[in-house]
């Protein structure tokens, strides 16, 4: 997810086909000032090493840095991964990167908005004391959006109860599988139940596995509750 507030950009997680999303939408890297991470997983960093490369090629670090917010779990691996040498055997640069440590429900600003860190049990469903955190963005309008992809079967209560009192205006989750007993992600009757137990004015699904419906069949199977399937390159404007 990337928000443009006010002509800054922040980014949520990045994928290892970070760079070809951004060139398809025609989006300067260099523009991006600040990036949240949710977890370790790959599928939510392994993209770092090419945008952070990538800005330094173009010269952007003698600019002002970008801020990096993460869990001091997440820190960790990145600093392993990019420990490692890229494959014209030179260190992936990541001096050019300001890393601020978060903690679940502390807040913190960036520029105009308010964002809390929203604890889940994604990563502790096989005795992990790893932090994964969904994300609670508030504007200055009052606007509240939650982002909570690799939510899991069990949110901890804090979580729901911040979503509850926060009348979120947008809700984007995870709907991974069509059906599954995987506890570390959403299926299609998680999904439904959480809509119930947060009532967000609007609610989009995203990270949708390839073992899910397609797009249309996932449409038709949602209409009714009002979720809304999310896709490559949707555009919310509030």
């Amino acid at each position: 997810m990337l928000i443009d507030n006010e002509s800054e950009l922040i980014l949520f997680d990045m994928p290892p086909q970070i760079m070809t999303q951004l060139r398809n939408y025609d989006i300067d890297e260099t523009c991006i000032q600040n990036v949240l991470f949710t977890h370790r997983h790959d599928d939510h960093i392994a993209g770092a090493r090419y945008l952070f490369q990538r800005r330094k090629q173009k010269g952007f670090q003698e600019l002002n840095q970008i801020n990096a917010y993460m869990s001091e779990s997440t820190y960790r691996h990145l600093q392993m991964r990019f420990s490692k040498l890229d494959h014209y055997g030179s260190p992936v640069p990541f001096e050019n990167v300001d890393c601020e440590m978060i903690q679940s429900y502390k807040r913190f600003s960036i520029g105009t908005l308010t964002i809390t860190p929203l604890e889940t049990n994604h990563l502790r469903m096989k005795q992990s004391t790893d932090e994964c955190f969904g994300y609670l963005i508030e504007t200055v309008n009052g606007i509240t959006i939650s982002y909570l992809l690799d939510a899991g079967s069990d949110i901890p209560d804090r979580t729901l109860e911040i979503m509850r009192e926060s009348n979120l205006d947008l809700l984007i989750t995870d709907c991974t599988f069509l059906s599954s007993d995987n506890p570390g992600h959403m299926d299609l009757k998680r999904v439904r139940a959480l809509q119930k137990e947060v009532n967000p004015g609007r609610m989009i699904i995203s990270h949708i596995g390839h073992s899910n419906n397609t797009h249309d069949t996932l449409v038709q199977n949602l209409v009714e509750s009002g979720i809304e399937v999310g896709f490559d390159g949707l555009t919310i404007i509030l």
